[in-house]
């Protein structure tokens, strides 16, 4: 049977559209989001809503309400030693993936929407004044 996330030749490299890049998101177990030229990415946040299992570095930035380690996400050291393990580990876990992937989701909805994080920013607003 054709596994729908395997990137194939023809496909490596080659740009593909947010609609695919979603489709993938949504068809994965697990979905990284490591360092790049920053931390706070869109892919950080995408994952999650995709509702599958974020793994990551644990952000060195603020984020206010962030998911929590093995209960919103899993994270794994920062040098990233253990990624592989915990990659495959929630791959053949299904309960115990599902149910952090979908933690992560209520989470998300509850404190990262635009809506949310406005009405957050507002508070601050209406307490510092």
């Amino acid at each position: 049977m054709h596994d729908p996330t395997y990137v194939t030749e023809r496909t490596a490299g080659r740009r593909i559209s947010n609609e695919e890049n979603y489709g993938i998101l949504c068809r994965s177990k697990v979905a990284m989001s490591t360092r790049g030229g920053g931390f706070d990415t869109y892919r950080y946040w995408e994952i999650v809503g995709c509702k599958t299992l974020l793994l990551s570095e644990m952000p060195d930035i603020v984020i206010p309400k962030n998911y929590q380690h093995r209960r919103h996400a899993v994270f794994c050291r920062p040098d990233l030693s253990d990624l592989k393990e915990l990659a495959l580990y929630y791959v053949r876990h299904d309960a115990e993936r599902e149910a952090i992937a979908a933690e992560g989701y209520s989470h998300l909805l509850k404190y990262h929407t635009c809506e949310r994080r406005a009405e957050y920013f507002l508070d601050i607003c209406t307490k510092v004044m």
